[in-house]
């Protein structure tokens, strides 16, 4: 049996495809778990919504907003990634605003259900147009800056980490953090990171 590539079926997702859409789904189920686990350490979910049900939520809004184009499988999840992220900072400020205004009451993560949020057309069209300008300005892009957002800000990895995977591409000799190319080399990626960062803020106009 012929094994249809990622990209065909996410050129075809893109099309409106929902037979390709629940097999590109099936094929990053790995993926959406380690981004579940990722959101669960970065943000302070409230206990009665899981972190599994935030990433749901992003694969729904990225598949039913139209604005999804990613036609690989890292672009894919890297714009499902942003979604989710925004998802978590949306649910905790609704999860603070209730404290504020009395005993915490369950907030339903479903889109249709969140009490006092406006649900306008207009509305969900800004957020998914925020998503889509996010994406397309990580494209934009050089490919080493892509690698370290990709990987730091939506994968969790350390930069030593990134460092050293980098590091052992580029350089002949073995890692050593101690040593002062290497320790150079760390900081160069470092500082990278909130350049790449300012950029995508311009390039979104400043308001992702």
């Amino acid at each position: 049996m012929t094994v249809i590539p990622t990209e065909v079926l996410l050129t075809r997702l893109v099309a409106g495809d929902r037979e390709a859409e629940n097999e590109v789904i099936e094929r990053v189920q790995s993926e959406l778990r380690g981004m579940a686990r990722i959101i669960e350490r970065r943000h302070p979910l409230p206990s009665d919504v899981p972190a599994e049900d935030i990433v749901h939520n992003a694969i729904m809004r990225a598949l039913r907003g139209g604005s999804m184009q990613a036609r690989t499988r890292q672009g894919f999840l890297a714009y499902l990634r942003i979604i989710a992220d925004n998802e978590a900072k949306d649910v905790i400020r609704r999860a603070r605003a209730k404290k504020r205004g009395g005993a915490y009451a369950r907030i339903p993560v479903d889109d249709n259900s969140m009490p006092g949020r406006d649900r306008s057309p207009s509305s969900l069209a800004r957020i998914v147009e925020r998503d889509r300008r996010v994406h397309d300005a990580i494209k934009q892009l050089d490919d080493l800056d892509q690698f370290l957002i990709y990987e730091r800000w939506f994968g969790g990895r350390a930069v030593d980490d990134l460092a050293q995977e980098l590091w052992s591409k580029e350089a002949d000799n073995a890692w050593d953090p101690k040593a002062e190319a290497c320790a150079r080399f760390y900081q160069r990626i470092k500082r990278r990171l909130p350049r790449a960062v300012k950029r995508i803020g311009e390039l979104c106009g400043d308001e992702s």
